[in-house]
């Protein structure tokens, strides 16, 4: 599939107005040593929306560029470039000025940056570089801008270690085609869930998992929170997706992961249509190991609990947990 290409942005006007003053208010505002900018940041805190925060160290508020960058003020930020701002500014959750406008699709906004000299290859932040960022918020035309000036599709940073994987365990397909078509690794390792398919598959993206599984992404990848693909589909809930997997080849006894297998994952997770498809694949219903120990120890209700004892599990049978951390994901 071909996507239409990127436009080139002109310079914004604030939305609802073509009036310069209201401009030079906000210009004249975010002055990031005044005393209203300073108490503008910790009555509002724009990066959580959080509650009032007066205790806020002065450093740490957001610099203005910044500021303007993540709310989409594309007029103000180009003021503030032609004003002599520095287009690499830091700041924030998000590092800098142009993740803060690549994550929220202000695809203006990184143009600008770019032009005034934003280094494209910046890395910090919560996304680790601009393309992750965008990819991550599911902003094709922004992250198609940033692949046309010449970003590395497969940089390793951030909470989800690529572009790729950050698209994809959102659900973006679009995004995910756009990567795949500038070269991005479908193996790549990296982020909590260990590759690209467990994180669709844990998403219960359907489509971007067939469209990964189309271009070679292998269903028997191991590494990651889930240890497999199957484990994370089934942590996630999917039961599509759990089939698919089954008609890819996936081993329903693969081991590894917080679980320790798949069975364990789908009845600690209450997913009874998993739990009995799984069953009817072949799973070992006394398999040990894991967070939980054995499938039935992780049951979550009885009905899960009846279904594996129907099946054979053993009550009572003590297993050491073997797998005591959590997953977190933003």
């Amino acid at each position: 599939m071909i996507l239409p290409r990127t436009k080139m942005m002109p310079v914004p006007k604030v939305q609802g107005t073509t009036s310069s003053r209201l401009i030079d208010a906000v210009l004249e505002l975010v002055q990031s040593d005044s005393a209203p900018y300073i108490t503008l940041s910790r009555l509002w805190n724009v990066e959580d929306n959080s509650p009032i925060y007066f205790d806020r160290e002065s450093a740490s508020i957001l610099p203005p560029l910044c500021l303007l960058a993540h709310v989409g003020i594309g007029q103000g930020v180009w003021e503030l470039l032609k004003k002599g701002a520095d287009a690499n500014t830091e700041g924030g959750q998000d590092g800098n000025a142009l993740q803060a406008a690549a994550k929220r699709g202000h695809t203006n906004i990184v143009h600008y940056l770019l032009d005034h000299g934003a280094d494209l290859h910046a890395q910090g932040g919560e996304q680790g570089n601009a393309l992750s960022a965008a990819s991550y918020g599911g902003h094709t035309n922004t992250a198609r801008l940033l692949l046309e000036r010449g970003t590395d599709v497969n940089a390793q940073g951030g909470l989800h270690g690529n572009a790729l994987s950050a698209a994809s365990w959102r659900g973006h397909t679009e995004t995910v085609q756009l990567l795949l078509e500038h070269g991005a690794d479908v193996h790549a390792q990296g982020g909590p869930f260990g590759n690209v398919l467990s994180a669709a598959s844990w998403g219960g993206y359907n489509e971007t998992v067939h469209l990964l599984l189309e271009q070679g992404a292998d269903v028997h990848t191991q590494g990651g929170h889930y240890g497999n693909v199957l484990q994370a589909a089934c942590s996630g809930g999917s039961t599509a997706i759990v089939q698919l997997l089954f008609e890819q080849g996936a081993d329903v006894n693969a081991q590894g992961g917080f679980y320790g297998n798949a069975l364990q994952a789908a009845s600690g997770n209450g997913a009874k249509e998993i739990v009995q498809l799984l069953l009817e694949q072949g799973a070992d219903v006394n398999a040990q190991g894991g967070h939980h120990g054995n499938a039935l120890q992780a049951a979550t209700d009885t009905e899960i609990e009846a279904l594996l004892l129907a099946h054979g599990a053993v009550p009572n049978q003590r297993a050491e947990s073997s797998a005591p951390y959590m997953i977190c994901v933003s």
